[in-house]
């Protein structure tokens, strides 16, 4: 009886490990992949959603896989370059089977509005979206899935439609020039742009808490932060750029927000 008590408890203990394990190691390299990566927002471009200020700045974490990118829904939160002219992300002009960033470029946090296949029709308040098998979403203040910052201004959009691999997004800014984007890709533009699926870089999944970011010193192989009088990176690199970054993070005090 005690013999076999002895391997029921010792099935129960090692059981679980089994399980636990692989799902572990699953985790831990999709973290060296690079398959999760932490963001945080700088400028009004995403208010009321996501805040972008110095001192009380949103950060969160993206799933920048394939698979995540692919199975894009309307309305989700996306990590990206523009591909736009005077955007400087990519070298102009752009190539879209051969896309070259800058050292300057610069990721961006939007929203998709429109899918590959979709027709939109955006004017300021009032925008209605046909998907590729012909049904109709007409949205307007009252039943918009997300809010917007107000007065809209500025935002009007005829896109006939978006082919294969084209994505349509916008800040939740809709005030004047509240958000460079699709809808209005600069500050003198008489029309729209949009993104392709290689200025995707990532889908956001969780929101973690407020962080302050200011300017530090990266070793420009490894992108590791160093101290302002390191000459030579741990990497062996002595090439470094300064650029935004998170300095301090405070996590939500209820734990993250997960979208879905």
């Amino acid at each position: 009886m005690k013999r076999k008590e002895f391997i029921l408890n010792l099935l129960y203990s090692v059981v679980p490990m089994i399980l636990i394990i692989p799902l572990s190691i699953w985790a831990l390299s999709q973290m060296s992949k690079g398959a999760y990566d932490c963001f945080f927002v700088m400028g009004t471009s995403m208010e009321p959603y996501l805040s972008g200020s110095e001192n009380q700045s949103t950060y969160g974490y993206s799933d920048n896989s394939d698979k995540a990118i692919d199975n894009l829904k309307r309305f989700d939160l996306v990590i990206c370059y523009y591909p736009f002219e005077g955007q400087n992300d990519y070298e102009m002009p752009y190539n879209r089977y051969k896309p070259i960033l800058t050292e300057t470029a610069t990721l961006k946090v939007k929203r998709v509005i429109g899918l590959p296949g979709d027709k939109l029709t955006i004017d300021n308040e009032n925008f209605s979206i046909t998907d590729k098998n012909g049904i109709t979403e007409n949205y307007n203040e009252e039943n918009c899935p997300f809010k917007r910052k107000t007065p809209i201004e500025n935002r009007k959009a005829d896109v006939k439609k978006l082919e294969d691999n084209e994505y349509f997004v916008m800040g939740d800014n809709w005030t004047k020039n509240g958000s460079l984007d699709c809808c209005n890709p600069s500050a003198k533009a008489t029309k729209y742009e949009v993104l392709y699926r290689e200025n995707i870089q990532g889908v956001i999944f969780k929101l973690e808490g407020n962080c302050t970011y200011g300017p530090l010193k990266h070793c420009k192989s490894c992108k590791k932060v160093v101290d302002d009088d390191v000459k030579e990176c741990s990497c062996g690199s002595t090439k470094f750029l300064v650029y935004n970054d998170i300095i301090e993070k405070r996590p939500y005090e209820d734990g993250p927000i997960y979208i879905k």
